[in-house]
């Protein structure tokens, strides 16, 4: 279940940035795991987790693009934005059902 709502939040927001350009001026305010959770439990807000590996080529690509579109980093105000680094951290990549990086 939880796979399923973070790939819908996903979702959402790729398909607000798909094939727009825009100015890239601000910048997302990543919290690691942790932090991110008990922000989003304290401030009762939803979350997204981005799990990524440092050799993911796609995972950079989303870093440099679309993680850097203004659009997606003012929507991403409406979240808590989490990154966690799923070589790093296995079993948590488990627990939510992550068995490819994008």
């Amino acid at each position: 279940m939880k796979k399923i709502v973070f790939f819908v939040i996903v979702s959402i927001i790729l398909t607000g940035c798909i094939e727009k350009e825009s100015v890239k001026t601000g910048s997302i305010e990543w919290k690691n795991y942790e932090e991110g959770m008990d922000s989003a439990y304290s401030n009762e807000k939803p979350v997204i987790i981005d799990f990524y590996a440092d050799w993911c080529e796609p995972c950079k690509k989303m870093d440099e693009q679309l993680y850097t579109n203004e659009d997606i980093i003012k929507k991403a105000e409406n979240f808590i934005m989490i990154k966690v680094n799923a070589d790093e951290n296995r079993e948590l990549a488990i627990n939510y059902g992550i068995q490819y990086l994008p």
